[in-house]
């Protein structure tokens, strides 16, 4: 099974949106009420350590802040919900 089958709505999101700057991914997470608009800062402020992925081959890689991810066990969308876990919402936590 793949990591992706397990991501709430602000992690499927995420993964959409995995090439937009911290400021673009904080206006829809905050545009699809995964998290509260009055947080939007805090959240923006809280990705720029983790929004960029470096590839070491085609299974490993990491995360901009050195924490390993794993294609299809540990993604950078399960990573960043983790990170941003204390300001995703309900809805936002929900399964699709």
């Amino acid at each position: 099974m793949s990591a992706s089958e397990y991501w709430s709505k602000a992690e499927a999101l995420l993964a959409e949106h995995q090439s937009f700057t911290a400021d673009e991914i904080a206006d829809e997470l905050s545009e699809a009420r995964y998290i509260l608009p009055a947080d939007r800062d805090a959240v923006a402020e809280a990705i720029t350590p983790h929004d960029a992925i470096y590839v070491e081959d085609d299974v490993d890689a990491h995360c901009k802040c050195g924490k390993w991810l794993e294609s299809n066990y540990y993604e950078w969308p399960d990573h960043m919900g983790s990170v941003l876990d204390q300001w995703i919402t309900e809805t936002g936590k929900a399964h699709r």
